[in-house]
């Protein structure tokens, strides 16, 4: 199932992409004032570095597809297991993407390095739940810092469903005692 985007292309800098910035406004100060044509060239080549990332990225995130698998079973505050199947549609590869759950709550992602075009790929997750209960699930997003990791992008796909979360395993009245040794038949059984 192809799902519309909601909000396309949510760009937000990395630590690394921020210092890039500052020495790329660095070098155009300094071409600026001396009128030096080495520095032009260089203000040149690290502001078509950050073009290209961007494209790039938003190239990846071009043409994906995802369906929820969802979890076998979610109990409250322990992780558990839960899966997407991604596929990619189109030329041209995706590289370096992090798929979770627009919830809140629920905290975890999981990672994918390489969807080719044309196949379908599991992604699993250790996510988390706080409480138990049916939760919400609004939308998955996806977020990419290919090529460069100077910016992630994200994208997010609505689909509506509901996570029913079961209360946190435990013992009704605490741990249960050791085994009692006792005679059944002719030989000893161990047994609770």
């Amino acid at each position: 199932l192809r799902r519309a985007l909601r909000r396309r292309g949510l760009l937000k800098g990395t630590r690394a992409g921020r210092t890039f910035i500052v020495l790329t406004i660095g070098v155009g100060f300094g071409a600026l004032n001396t009128g030096n044509n080495l520095l032009y060239l260089v203000l040149g080549l690290l502001l078509t570095t950050i073009i290209v990332s961007g494209v790039l990225s938003e190239r990846a995130l071009r043409g994906l597809s995802i369906r929820r698998l969802g979890a076998d079973a979610a109990y409250a505050q322990e992780p558990f297991a839960y899966r997407w199947a991604l596929s990619r549609r189109g030329k041209g590869a995706s590289f370096a993407l992090c798929v979770a759950e627009d919830a809140p709550e629920l905290t975890g992602e999981g990672r994918l390095a390489y969807l080719p075009p044309g196949e379908e790929r599991i992604v699993r997750a250790d996510l988390q739940a706080p409480r138990r209960g049916p939760m919400p699930l609004e939308a998955v997003k996806i977020t990419t810092t290919w090529p460069l990791g100077l910016f992630s992008k994200t994208a997010v796909y609505p689909m509506q469903d509901v996570l029913l979360v079961y209360p946190r395993r435990g013992y009704a009245c605490g741990d249960p005692a050791d085994a009692q040794q006792g005679p059944i038949g002719d030989a000893g059984n161990p047994r609770r």
